[in-house]
């Protein structure tokens, strides 16, 4: 059985059709013999409906098996391909930029989720997928806390443990042998 390519096949008798109707066209009004005529045609396979939805089925691929992350884009080229009926779905869709729309809508499905993380604008499919991998694999180092700071012009006081602040060309304290910059740690802690 020959399988047609319907997208090659509508292209050759769109532009057949078209250059026969503007013979016509010249061949009744002479004046417009001289005039040259370009057709472009391109037939293609429509989007399936909620096709505009395969971020978020993508991150909610990634919700629920995180271990997928790891795996090449092909493999989601081809997971959204089953999920839509077959429809080929480009590895480069997953290299373009994602949408206001597409971004608000991941960040929603990861805040019900009850997962840290924030889209930015310019960011792909790809480059989620790459964050995520990075957030998931470092987990088991993460390291939190609750620690008293108080910051005055002077000094800084850690845990009840006063650092006295140097006032050279940048306000810094030190730690254990090292300079720590006060003024930026100020702002990493109080976001002033």
């Amino acid at each position: 059985m020959t399988k047609i390519d319907h997208r090659k096949e509508m292209n050759r008798l769109g532009v057949d059709a078209a250059r026969k109707a503007i013979k016509a066209y010249a061949d009744a009004n002479p004046e417009a013999s001289r005039m040259q005529a370009r057709v472009e045609v391109n037939a293609y396979r429509a989007r399936p409906k909620g096709f505009g939805e395969w971020p978020v089925k993508l991150i909610g691929l990634l919700i629920r098996n995180p271990t997928v992350a790891a795996k090449p884009n092909t493999y989601f080229a081809a997971w959204l391909s089953d999920r839509y009926d077959g429809y080929s779905v480009p590895e480069t869709l997953l290299y373009k930029e994602l949408s206001s729309a597409k971004r608000t809508a991941i960040d929603k499905a990861l805040d019900e989720a009850g997962l840290p993380g924030r889209t930015k604008a310019g960011d792909t499919f790809s480059t989620i997928k790459q964050r995520w991998s990075s957030m998931r694999g470092s987990s088991e180092g993460v390291r939190t806390g609750s620690v008293q700071v108080t910051f005055t012009d002077e000094c800084v006081v850690i845990e009840g443990k006063r650092y006295t602040v140097n006032t050279g060309k940048y306000r810094r304290i030190r730690v254990d042998g090292s300079w720590v910059r006060a003024d930026v740690l100020e702002r990493l802690l109080l976001g002033q």
